[in-house]
């Protein structure tokens, strides 16, 4: 078999048998390779494949393919190879009708090459391919949007936030994951403000999604965008009777975003309650006074705290936020627990090791012990 054709073979070879790569063909080969009518399929697709050195010459290989695409699995496989082609090769009108394509695997790839060059806003057309059946699209959209942060997105934000898709079916007792919805809030958060309806949207969302990472980054977004009254809102929500999972979820996101919350807010928070409400939401409240609460109100806390047995090692926590930023309140904090307790040893260490309940079971009920060690304990690393 002569070279040229050896060559073109060769390719055809790899392409069938779905090579990652396939080396561009020599100038002979690539020059007869062009001369070749595309009027079968596979020929078109192994053209295509060469776009690189046939440059031009596949642009009817590429329509082709495009228009007269089934739906099957090997059509929508070629249609991404084609629309691949067509982006690499600066082919703006192909790229941009192909906006409207069946295959969401085109219309993405499609949706990120239009896309990219534009300043925010992005036009209308684009933005409502949120309400687009295939995933990949609605996931292309979100990227740029997060890409590209302006006011005028809000709307298409919104939209995507309640966005469901999911990577894969939740198995037996698995939680739900939404990334689309996930990127969506990270965009919505990155504005300066929103406006006070879509606050009101979001705080629905968080109470009724099924996924409870969606749920504390709303929350996290609701803290910093929502202002005193919805800060106010969710340390209600965490104090109230209610779904636990919503209840801890508004405690943590009040801690996380705690560099945020009003001086206001803080200050209301009552030590009566701390010594009442559940684990975790106690723990988060301590943490958020220790940190953010003026020096008498901590102390006044931990006293009232310390007089509770069963509350008692809730003090731990404000001792570990206070002993660097506000050393003199944390020794007034540790006089409120029993002198040379070992637990006050352990948190001069850093704490370097970890406890377990051992240590401060004698500080509290020991479902509060847990809470306020999973804080202390230094995390493992990762492998």
């Amino acid at each position: 078999m002569p070279a040229d054709y050896a060559a073109i073979a060769h390719a055809a070879r790899a392409l069938r048998s779905n090579a990652a790569e396939i080396d561009p063909l020599p100038p002979p080969a690539a020059a007869l390779l062009a001369a070749t009518p595309g009027r079968r399929p596979d020929v078109r697709r192994l053209r295509i494949k060469q776009h690189a050195v046939l440059r031009a010459k596949v642009v009817p290989d590429i329509n082709t393919t495009l228009a007269e695409a089934e739906i099957t699995w090997e059509d929508a496989h070629r249609c991404a190879e084609a629309i691949t082609a067509a982006i690499a090769l600066g082919l703006n009108t192909i790229v941009e009708d192909a906006l409207d394509h069946m295959f969401a695997d085109v219309v993405a790839p499609a949706l990120k090459a239009v896309g990219d060059p534009l300043e925010a806003p992005l036009p209308t057309g684009l933005l409502e391919l949120a309400k687009a059946e295939g995933s990949p699209v609605r996931k292309a959209l979100v990227a740029l949007l997060s890409a590209k942060p302006h006011p005028g997105h809000v709307p298409t934000l919104m939209s995507l936030a309640h966005d469901q898709w999911s990577a894969s079916y939740r198995r037996y007792e698995e939680e739900d994951h939404f990334p689309i919805a996930h990127e969506a809030i990270e965009a919505l958060a990155a504005l300066p403000s929103l406006p006070d309806d879509d606050l009101e949207r979001l705080d629905t969302l968080a109470i009724e999604t099924t996924d409870p990472k969606l749920r504390n980054d709303v929350f996290g977004l609701l803290v910093t965008h929502g202002g005193r009254a919805m800060q106010e809102r969710l340390v209600d929500r965490a104090c109230s009777p209610g779904l636990p999972a919503v209840q801890r979820a508004a405690a943590h996101a009040l801690v996380l975003k705690s560099d945020s919350l009003d001086a206001a807010v803080v200050a209301e928070i009552e030590a009566a309650t701390v010594a009442t409400r559940m684990p975790s939401v106690a723990a988060s409240l301590v943490l958020i006074t220790a940190y953010r609460g003026q020096s008498e109100f901590v102390i006044e806390l931990a006293r009232y705290l310390a007089a509770r047995p069963k509350r008692r090692v809730l003090v731990l926590l404000a001792i570990w936020l206070t002993r660097e930023e506000r050393p003199e309140v944390a020794e007034k904090l540790e006089a409120l627990l029993p002198k040379g307790h070992a637990a006050i040893a352990w948190l001069r260490s850093g704490p370097a090791t970890i406890a377990d309940d051992e240590l401060v079971k004698d500080l509290g009920d020991p479902a509060v012990c847990q809470e306020v060690l999973s804080w202390l304990n230094p995390k493992e690393e990762k492998t």
